[in-house]
């Protein structure tokens, strides 16, 4: 899906931007540029495992992750915070604390019982109010939020 928000006009020639800073306020310190939303950055990804997989950052950094586990119950987890943040400066000008790589839709095309369950890699932690499943036909959100490029870490919230 394309975010006409993120559209620029270049007198007919059109550009989509993915990978752009919003800044809500120039305070020095961290984030002083404001907060970078990446997203589709990759290709989308589709996978038909009846097993739990791992999503590389280049997975997530496509934004679209379609996963059809059939009838099973499954546990797919993230990559680690250090790939995600290596993958995140590799396609960017750099990533600070705050900083969000989005995945626009995780989506379970499981039948029944097909229940996902979204884990997080080393460093990648489940925002303490998320639940971490999505359940049969579902789509969700999920925002991985950096926390610290230092000992890398990020917050998973969908």
């Amino acid at each position: 899906m394309v975010n006409y928000m993120n559209q620029v006009n270049l007198a007919g020639i059109d550009e989509i931007v993915n990978n752009n800073r919003v800044r809500a306020a120039a305070t020095a310190g961290t984030n002083a540029q404001g907060t970078m939303w990446m997203m589709g950055t990759g290709v989308p990804f589709s996978s038909a495992s009846s097993t739990g997989i791992t999503i590389t950052a280049a997975q997530l950094g496509g934004g679209i992750i379609l996963h059809n586990p059939g009838t099973n119950a499954v546990t797919d987890t993230t990559d680690t915070a250090t790939n995600i943040l290596a993958y995140m400066n590799a396609n960017s000008a750099g990533v600070n604390v705050g900083d969000i790589l989005q995945v626009e839709s995780f989506t379970n095309a499981g039948t029944t019982t097909g229940i996902i369950t979204v884990a997080g890699g080393t460093g990648v932690t489940l925002d303490a109010n998320g639940t971490g499943t999505v359940p049969v036909g579902v789509q969700k959100t999920l925002n991985f939020r950096c926390t610290s490029t230092s000992t890398p870490s990020f917050v998973l919230y969908m």
